[in-house]
């Protein structure tokens, strides 16, 4: 964030220099934390999805192995479009950042551009997870795939309901 583009809109932040860094923009600020929060969020939702993975596999219990190969089956097309979705939008928010200089090849922005678009084909296309969540998931098991991951949000809410930091 060493780039200097014009002056802050609460006035010069370096006023030795002919502009300011452009991290003092509120609009470069805005790109940035949502970047961060999407891969904040992306690897949160990730973990998330990987640990009912490896209950699925791992655990000696028959019934909580069941009740975990149900929550993969329906997360797993809501991870694959969600992840790749907001990882394009974080590209393109990136490139944004770089201006210009996002769409040559020197620093590669427009590359990864290119390659998190493709994402979104190779996971089967994004309509097809939806098709998947909505048809065979939700509808397919009467709803029983979403009870069971909205028993499993209400049994977060109540174990930490007098934890301030949620």
């Amino acid at each position: 964030m060493d780039r200097i583009q014009s002056r802050a809109p609460t006035g010069a932040q370096q006023p030795e220099k002919a502009a300011d860094p452009i991290i003092v923009h509120p609009d470069v600020r805005r790109m940035l934390l949502t970047m961060k929060g999407y891969v904040e969020g992306g690897r949160a939702f990730s973990t998330y999805v990987a640990q009912w993975l490896d209950i699925s596999k791992y655990a000696d219990d028959d019934e909580r192995r069941k009740h975990a190969e149900g929550m993969v089956a329906l997360l797993t097309p809501v991870a694959k479009a969600f992840l790749t979705d907001r990882g394009l939008e974080a590209c393109i928010l990136g490139q944004q950042v770089f201006g210009g200089h996002g769409f040559i090849r020197e620093w590669g922005q427009e590359q990864l551009v290119r390659d998190c678009r493709i994402t979104q084909i190779y996971e089967g296309t994004n309509g097809i997870q939806a098709l998947d969540l909505m048809g065979r998931k939700v509808v397919g098991s009467q709803g029983k795939l979403y009870e069971l991951f909205a028993q499993d949000v209400t049994n977060f809410l109540e174990e930490n309901s007098g934890d301030e930091q949620l």
